[in-house]
C-alpha cells in the first residue's frame, strides 16, 4: 500500500476518509475547545485576550502580558452527534441499521506554563489536543463496508518564547510537537457467512510552528496576530485482515 499522508491545516478529519488507497489531503477548522477559558467565551478576543497561561498557544507574543510565572490546567467533556439515515436509496441486502450516534462523550485536558526570563523575555509550554476525531458505529451499520471505527487525533507540546521589544509590541513563536494517531476498522464482505474485517493503524510526529504578533494599541485595547502552521502526519501502514471468507 502506498503511504499514507494526511495534511491538517488547523483541523480534523473523519478517519473514515482515509480508507482511500494513495495519498489524501485533510483539511478542517481548529478547535478551541481544548480545556481552557476560550471554550466559555466562544473564542472571543482569541488572540489578543492573553490572560492566562493558555495564550503560549492561541498567541504566543501574548506571554509578555504575564509578569509572573503561571500555570493553567483544564479538564473538559464535549458531546457529539453523528447518525445516519438509511433511506430508499440504501441497499436493502445491507440492513436497516442506522448505526447510532458514533461519537458520544469525547473528553479533553490540557496544560500550560510559562515563566519569565528577566525582564523582557518569557518562555511557555503547552500540552494539548487541538484537532481529531474518533467515531464508532455499531458493528451491523449499513455503511460497515466503509468504515465501522476511527480514529484520527494529534496531540501536541508546544515550547514557545516571547519578546517585549517596546510596552506596545510583542513578538512570540513557538514550535508544534504533534504526535499523530490513526486507527481504522472496516468490515469485509465474506458474501456468504459473517463479515471479516481491515484494519490499518498508525503513529506518527509532524511538526509545524506557531507565531505571533501582539499590540498594545492603548489602556484596554489589543490587537493580536498569530499563525498556526501546517503539520503533516505521514502515516504509513499495510492492512491487516481477519475472519476472511475462502473466497
Amino acid at each position: 500500500m502506498k503511504a499514507l499522508t494526511l495534511r491538517s491545516r488547523f483541523g480534523g478529519a473523519l478517519a473514515g476518509g482515509a480508507l482511500l488507497v494513495g495519498t489524501a489531503h485533510a483539511s478542517g477548522l481548529i478547535l478551541y475547545e481544548v480545556a481552557t477559558p476560550d471554550a466559555g467565551l466562544s473564542g472571543a478576543g482569541y488572540a489578543a485576550r492573553a490572560g492566562d497561561a493558555a495564550t503560549v498557544f492561541t498567541n504566543p507574543a501574548g506571554m509578555s502580558q504575564l509578569k509572573e510565572a503561571q500555570f493553567l490546567g483544564g479538564l473538559q467533556a464535549l458531546y457529539g452527534s453523528v447518525s445516519f439515515s438509511p433511506d430508499a436509496h440504501t441497499s436493502a441486502r445491507l440492513g436497516t441499521d442506522d448505526g447510532g450516534n458514533a461519537l458520544g462523550w469525547l473528553p479533553a485536558a490540557s496544560t500550560f506554563v510559562v515563566v519569565p526570563l528577566g525582564e523582557k523575555w518569557r518562555a511557555g509550554l503547552g500540552a494539548l489536543s487541538y484537532f481529531g476525531l474518533a467515531e464508532e458505529f455499531d458493528e451491523n451499520w449499513v455503511g460497515r463496508y466503509y468504515v465501522q471505527k476511527g480514529t484520527l487525533l494529534g496531540l501536541s507540546l508546544t515550547p514557545s518564547l516571547s519578546y517585549e521589544i517596546t510596552d506596545w509590541l510583542s513578538l512570540g513563536a513557538g514550535l508544534n510537537a504533534m504526535y499523530g494517531v490513526f486507527d481504522t476498522e472496516v468490515a469485509v464482505n465474506n458474501v456468504v457467512g459473517p463479515d471479516g474485517q481491515m484494519r490499518l493503524k498508525d503513529q506518527t510526529w509532524g511538526f509545524g510552528a506557531n507565531l505571533g504578533v501582539l499590540i498594545k494599541a492603548g489602556e484596554k485595547t489589543r490587537l493580536g496576530v498569530t499563525y498556526l502552521s501546517p503539520v503533516d502526519l505521514d502515516f504509513r501502514d499495510t492492512p491487516g485482515f481477519s475472519g476472511l471468507g475462502p473466497g
